[in-house]
């Protein structure tokens, strides 16, 4: 799978954690539960990086919630829009490594 695929990927999985979060479980199957410990265990780790607060907030706006483009969540922030795009890099890296994608 090439780069641009594997984001993408990555970028439908992040979007669909929130919704298959709140599954009981019980209720989800093993492809999900393995979903969501690895966005789960990809969070912590960029909560635990430098600035890991805002790093979590710039993926629950831009992927969770929806509400923003990757610009208008490093507004929100604040941070520049480069380094928006830094940390999402990070957050794909990380999630690539954890996935066993890389």
């Amino acid at each position: 799978m090439s780069m641009p695929g594997r984001r993408a990927y990555m970028r439908e999985i992040l979007r669909e954690y929130p919704r298959t979060k709140k599954k009981p479980a019980g209720d989800r199957t093993s492809r999900e539960n393995r979903l969501v410990e690895i966005v789960d265990d990809t969070l912590a780790e960029i909560e635990r990086m430098r600035d890991g607060r805002h790093r979590v907030d710039l993926i629950r706006l831009t992927y969770f919630d929806r509400s923003h483009t990757l610009y208008g969540a490093a507004m929100t922030i604040p941070i520049s829009e480069r380094q928006a795009k830094r940390w999402n890099d990070a957050v794909m890296r990380t999630m690539a490594e954890k996935m066993q994608l890389l």
